[in-house]
């Protein structure tokens, strides 16, 4: 289905939902006129039986189908973490050793992952040994859990009720839209509600039936709680619950309750004396933060105080999302009532209002009914102790389909129900039908309607805090990666957006290809060209170093990849082509690739893609190994030694010159972080600038200057009398981070996607067009371009000319946001550039001649990448390094060559 055939199909939903009220409050209107002239019928034999059975068939039916129809063609819009599922299988089935693996998770009490739960993974290998690995072999895994839950929502409405209300329960549950998406998204979060269910099941029995037997196996599965996504943790306490409610219902006798309790307690006890405990509040509480109990609280006035105000603002916050709004994104404003599909909350309006009635029924019950309320209490305390998101509600949700299956069974023991129960039963079984049908087609319209690019937010998945994203295009271009890895063609993908990879809601478009890659048969025929760069493989199951940094590097990693697999053809693939990858295309061109291109709602501009044979010809392999020259045989380089490391308590992701030094001579760095700017002793709050610069005032002072390319304003404070100064407009569209300098009294900024030069400065139009993607300064009006095609440009903005130009490594920068500039260094009679990817240096004399490259992590000793910052004052360099939160300053020695210290 098209999204144009989706929006219009939800154009016309308000006319087809108000055609199914009419039809239904019609046929409740003709049965209450019929009621009136027929007396109330006695209650009718108790459902059971073959009728029974069929109707819980017709009810898995149901399930079944709305859970796997359309199952390999993304019916429903991915969920990247539940997407990893078939890559850790694969590895765990590389590995061989299945129990051991399986021992060590058994081990595991904080579950974040479908591979981390001794529970769920082995399902998960059984279904990737019986399918095969896919894009989709979550929906499977998915589908066994949610019919299943579906079938214990029925069985355990039928032992604590009766045999009514267990279909009524389990058809709710089995229309629920929030259960429909998550069992289709797969993996640990329905899992989880499957769980809950169970576990209630059990210990019900096990009380009704005073089994101390049952009551060791209800334990068991209370044990296994925590061996799922955090909210089955639910399951502990409503364990202990159904366990009293179920011998409240079988009447059970003092002696008995007692032997029923201590069997389950004292197996629970045993388990815990068993495991390899890391003690019970770091089994029984979830670690994550946001989470009540991990907002630092060290006593119960802690945890009150600190949790109150979360709690009042989340209470009203889950209640609004769940009942009335924000199933398909944000709204605002809010819309609290529309005829429209995508309006509304996580659960449908029809079951909203029955479980309204079905609250008041089982308040009005409390003392048979309690159970019911108390699974919607802890399914509700779930997202408020936290925040509210959809997942976080799975629990909540079963509780509601509780309490709307008493409401329907009170409307069906009415007084106009009775006086004509066959139409009545009709009528109710038409409007589960309905309701199903509705269901889902409103998921399968809202997830077909929603745009190709990334940010898009999951219809019933998300209605939290932006972690519940998806990205189509991602999806379909691993279905088209598919096709050409299984004819034997090796995708080499060049992904520069760091922020749609964020790893909070990944875009996932590498690992889509990995999944493509694993579902062609020849897993090792996909790589990233930035992460192999940089050694460092961020994507599932295998998090880490590609390759030994200290023997090889990553053009030589790379050729062996491709000789290994032999492909016919190597795919350059380009989504988002930024300047420095126009480089490359150009010259993979003119070493013989056929270039193509393709529309992407990724990027502003087409996507292109490369093709070119294998084996690689001298072409392209030069070009691969001009990029790893500077990582090679040792030539000449210049000095260097470390001169002072100062701590700063934030992780430094930009710098500047100060232009003044402290009594040891070391330079005055401005520091920026996130939300921190420092420079000398003093701190300011403020976001992270894309460039800035000091200027010096008289007595000793400074004013900071700071462009924040975010929102286009430039701020300044002065020091150190700390004032701020009033922010101005500077540039319409967003820049970089690193890619403003300022230079006197303008701001000068490159854009390294489009190559775009921008300035505050009205004369700026004098200087040239190019592929530029970096910028410097050295403090004494002369701007300092690096152009992608490998060379830097000095000029002089005073005289408006440029004063030389010449051939530079010139690189592009991934640190933490996309968009960022190469950084470009300018010092007293040198100049350099900087290879974040591979913290490789290169430093020029004034003339322009290459004094050779130095590996900062080896001279640092840092043992992987971690400078995230660089700057330049004199002969010396700034360096912000990650983990340690600190700047280090280390001397380039020009006439010392290769030296240390």
């Amino acid at each position: 289905m098209t999204s144009a055939t989706a929006h219009a199909l939800l154009a016309a939903s308000p006319r087809a939902a108000q055609a199914l009220v009419t039809v239904f409050v019609v046929a409740t209107g003709v049965l209450l006129v019929r009621a009136r002239r027929l007396p109330a019928a006695p209650d009718g034999a108790p459902l059971g039986g073959a009728r029974e059975r069929v109707l819980l068939a017709l009810v898995l039916t149901g399930a079944v189908l709305t859970r796997v129809l359309w199952w390999r063609s993304g019916l429903t819009v991915p969920y990247w973490f539940s997407q990893t599922t078939p890559l850790y299988v694969a590895k765990a089935l590389g590995q061989g050793g299945l129990w051991a693996q399986w021992t060590r998770l058994l081990t595991m009490y904080q579950v974040s992952w479908t591979h981390e739960s001794a529970t769920v993974m082995p399902v998960a290998v059984l279904f990737q040994l019986a399918f095969g690995p896919s894009f989709h072999l979550p929906v499977l895994v998915g589908a066994f859990y949610g019919v299943a839950a579906v079938l214990l929502a029925w069985a355990l409405g039928r032992a604590a009720h009766s045999p009514t209300f267990g279909l009524m329960f389990a058809s709710l549950v089995a229309v629920s839209p929030l259960q429909i998406v998550w069992s289709r998204h797969g993996g640990l979060y329905i899992a989880s509600m499957t769980h809950v269910l169970l576990v209630l099941l059990v210990n019900y029995v096990a009380g009704k039936r005073r089994s101390a037997l049952l009551a060791m196996l209800g334990a068991v599965c209370v044990w296994g709680s925590f061996y799922n996504y955090y909210a089955g943790r639910a399951a502990i306490p409503l364990g202990f619950a159904a366990l009293l409610a179920g011998m409240q219902h079988g009447r059970a006798s003092l002696g008995g309750a007692v032997r029923v309790l201590a069997a389950s307690f004292a197996t629970l006890a045993l388990i815990y004396l068993w495991a390899r405990r890391p003690g019970i509040v770091a089994i029984v509480w979830p670690v994550y933060t946001g989470y009540a109990g991990n907002r630092g609280e060290r006593s119960i006035a802690d945890l009150i105080s600190k949790n109150a105000g979360p709690i009042s603002v989340e209470l009203p916050r889950t209640l609004a999302r769940y009942l009335l709004r924000e199933r398909a994104g944000w709204e605002t404003p809010p819309v609290w009532f529309h005829w429209q599909a995508q309006s509304g909350g996580l659960c449908l309006a029809p079951v909203a209002l029955l479980g309204l009635v079905g609250l008041a029924v089982a308040l009005w019950q409390i003392k048979r009914e309690w159970l019911w309320l108390l699974l919607a209490g802890l399914g509700l305390a779930i997202p408020v102790l936290g925040i509210s998101s959809a997942r976080r509600l799975l629990v909540l949700d079963l509780g509601w389909c509780a309490l709307a299956a008493h409401g329907l069974r009170a409307a069906l023991r009415s007084r106009p129900a009775r006086a004509a129960p066959r139409a009545a039963g009709a009528l109710a079984a038409g409007f589960l039908v309905a309701l199903g049908l509705w269901s889902f087609a409103t998921v399968a319209l809202l997830n077909a309607a929603l745009a190709e690019r990334h940010g898009q937010p999951i219809p019933f998945g998300e209605s939290g805090f932006n972690d519940g994203l998806t990205c189509k295009r991602c999806l379909h271009a691993g279905y088209e990666w598919q096709s050409e890895i299984a004819s034997n063609r090796f995708v080499v993908l060049f992904e520069n957006d760091l922020e749609r990879e964020d790893r909070t809601m990944p875009g996932g478009l590498s690992l889509y290809g990995e999944l493509a890659a694993l579902s062609a048969g020849r897993p090792r025929n996909f790589l990233e060209f930035y992460e192999v760069m940089k050694n460092y493989n961020r994507e599932p199951p295998d998090v880490g170093a590609f390759y030994d940094g200290t023997r090889t590097e990553f053009a030589s990693y790379l050729y062996g990849r491709l000789d290994a697999a032999r492909p016919s053809t190597v795919i350059w693939h380009f989504e988002r082509p930024t300047q420095w990858e126009r480089w490359v295309i150009g010259r993979l061109e003119r070493a013989g690739g056929t270039v193509s291109t393709f529309a992407t709602p990724l990027s502003a501009a087409p996507g292109v893609q490369v093709r070119t044979p294998w084996p690689l010809s001298p072409e392209v392999r030069a070009l691969l190994d001009e990029m790893a020259r500077p990582l090679r045989a040792a030539g000449h380089c210049p000095g260097l030694k470390k001169v002072a490391t100062r701590r700063l308590g934030f992780v430094p992701l930009h710098l500047s010159a100060g232009g003044s030094t402290d009594g040891a001579g070391v330079p005055d760095w401005l520091v920026a972080s996130w939300f921190k700017v420092g420079f000398r002793n003093w701190i300011f709050d403020t976001a992270l600038p894309s460039g800035s610069g000091v200027e010096r005032l008289d007595g000793g002072g400074a004013r900071l200057h700071l462009l924040l390319g975010q929102v286009g304003q430039a701020v300044a404070f002065d020091v150190p009398s700390q004032a701020r100064l009033a922010p101005t407009l500077t540039f319409a569209r967003r820049t970089g981070l690193d890619c403003a300098v300022r230079v006197g009294p303008h701001w000068w900024a490159v854009d390294p996607t489009t190559g775009d030069l921008l300035t505050t400065d009205p004369g700026g139009p004098w200087m040239p067009r190019g592929s530029w993607t970096g910028a410097g300064t050295d403090g004494h009006g002369r701007l300092v371009l690096a152009s992608a095609d490998q060379w830097l440009g000095v000029y002089d903005l005073e005289q408006r000319i440029e004063g030389k130009r010449f051939s530079a490594g010139v690189w592009p920068s991934l640190r933490v946001l996309t968009g960022e500039c190469a950084p470009v260094l300018v010092g007293d009679g040198w100049y350099g550039t900087f290879n974040n990817l591979t913290s490789v240096l290169t430093v020029y004399d004034a003339e322009g001649n290459e004094l050779g490259a130095r590996d900062l992590n080896r001279f640092l000793q840092l043992g992987s990448n971690r400078i995230t910052a660089i700057a330049a004052q004199g002969r010396h360099v700034g360096l912000g390094l990650s983990h340690d939160d600190a700047v280090g300053t280390i001397e380039v020695k020009l006439g010392a060559e290769c030296t240390d210290g």
